[in-house]
């Protein structure tokens, strides 16, 4: 393995810092590519998988982040252990919660119904 070239440690310290600004944008872009990517899934709780949808903002079965945190909030506000929960009771309140907000409205003007 052969060491980089350079010919000052001044030099060398200030082509660093010029490389700082370029790596930190590259990553914030490649993390905010992989996270868009993520929230492309949702979990289909009957074949219990992680699948592809491309209609996430519209998705009925979507389960979000904030249903999640949501969920969680309430049982502790109910006393209940946040973390001994099954998946369809997540499924259940995500759905119910989905349906009492008022930034659905347009899902059921256009038919479709989530069941409670």
């Amino acid at each position: 393995m052969e060491k980089l070239p350079f010919n000052d440690a001044r030099t060398e310290i200030i082509r660093r810092r010029k490389m700082r600004q370029p790596v930190l944008e590259t990553f914030t872009m490649a993390l905010w590519q992989a996270l868009r990517t993520l929230r492309n899934y949702h979990y289909d709780l009957s074949s219990r998988q992680l699948l592809n949808c491309t209609s996430r903002g519209d998705c009925t079965s979507h389960l979000k982040w904030e249903h999640l945190k949501n969920f969680r909030e309430k049982c502790r506000n109910e006393g209940v252990d946040q973390d001994d929960y099954t998946e369809q009771q997540l499924h259940d309140y995500a759905m119910v919660s989905s349906s009492s907000d008022p930034r659905n409205s347009s899902a059921h003007r256009n038919g479709s119904r989530v069941q409670q």
